[in-house]
């Protein structure tokens, strides 16, 4: 009797703080759902072609992107000597418009790529090779009111960062992420 009664009393604990985990895990949840929507804004999604406001200065259009192998890059052979055989590299093919007279610098850190549970950011060295026209390491770029430029943002899509889903990165669905800006579907 004594065991039984043992038995009945650890599962009763096991319930019971199981039902706490759970209470905690859904209110810890909602709790950063909040935060994360303070300003009551639902999420907006982009598909690729639209063009969306960037701020008051810029307009901004996702015109393509592509899954590229390493070896594959058009960039210069030294840097691809660099980078690690079988990875790729995502590449946004992006078109930003200056909307108004200000001295607002286009920056370029303000982009990452999201994945379901992972996020990358802009491939610095990369970026000034696939981008002849940007100073190097210079993260932010001024243009004049009506003027536009067309930019390739490469993103590392590393097998280390993706484990088991990197041979099947072409079929996941990936985010450009605007600092504090909507989302632009990638695929």
């Amino acid at each position: 009797m004594k065991k039984r009664y043992r038995v009945i009393l650890a599962l009763a604990a096991i319930l019971v703080a199981a039902g706490l985990w759970t209470w905690r895990f859904i209110t810890m949840n909602a709790h950063y759902h909040e935060i994360s929507n303070e300003d009551g804004a639902e999420d907006v999604v982009y598909e690729i072609g639209d063009t969306i406001e960037y701020g008051p200065a810029f307009s901004l259009r996702v015109d393509d992107f592509e899954i590229v192998e390493n070896r594959d890059l058009k960039a210069d052979p030294e840097l691809i000597s660099k980078l690690t055989e079988g990875d790729k590299v995502g590449c946004v093919y992006i078109t930003v418009y200056k909307n108004d007279d200000s001295d607002t610098p286009l920056s370029v850190t303000d982009f990452t790529i999201h994945g379901t549970d992972f996020r990358g950011s802009t491939y610095w060295d990369l970026l000034f090779d696939m981008n002849p026209g940007l100073p190097k390491n210079v993260s932010r770029v001024l243009m004049e009111k009506g003027e536009s430029h067309s930019f390739v943002l490469p993103f590392p899509l590393e097998r280390a960062l993706l484990t088991s889903r990197f041979d099947r990165v072409d079929k996941l669905p990936l985010y450009l992420i605007i600092s504090r800006h909507e989302d632009i579907r990638l695929q």
